[in-house]
């Protein structure tokens, strides 16, 4: 987008058909980066518990039905819900985590079992893409370095 000047002020104007983009907040921007299947991003804090200061973004869920990690079937039947905090990839500096609830589903094949999450790895202490990342790293770089970061 160009400006043009008059008498020292500045007025946005757009140049050959691009039209001017309204501006994002950081809760947008880390939303539109942070977009997990099925839940949708509701608030972001900063930490300044963690060092270094981190972002904790608290997801919301957009679905009532929930899937058995067992067999795999849509289950409607809820056996509990548990509060989880997950690592994420880092936004900058700052270490990012998730804040969500994990379904335990009473399937009627399995019995009581977690909800299954796509965006999980199998610890499910961290997600399926900061696992991918550091894989990444460790066959470019040592242990060590990867530690560091």
């Amino acid at each position: 987008m160009g400006l043009l000047m008059f008498s020292g002020r500045s007025k946005p104007v757009t140049i050959s058909g691009m039209k001017k983009q309204p501006d994002k907040t950081p809760i947008k921007t880390l939303r539109d980066a942070y977009k997990v299947s099925g839940f949708r991003v509701r608030a972001k804090i900063d930490s300044y518990e963690h060092e270094p200061p981190a972002f904790i973004l608290t997801l919301d869920r957009r679905s009532k039905k929930t899937v058995c990690s067992g067999c795999g079937k849509t289950c409607r039947s809820l056996y509990d819900k548990r509060c989880r905090r997950v690592r994420d990839l880092s936004c900058g500096d700052r270490e990012v985590y998730l804040d969500f609830q994990v379904r335990r589903v009473k399937c009627k094949a399995c019995g009581v079992k977690n909800e299954k999450l796509d965006f999980l790895s199998d610890n499910t202490k961290y997600t399926l893409r900061f696992a991918t990342q550091i894989g990444g790293l460790c066959r470019a770089m040592t242990i060590k370095d990867v530690a560091r970061r």
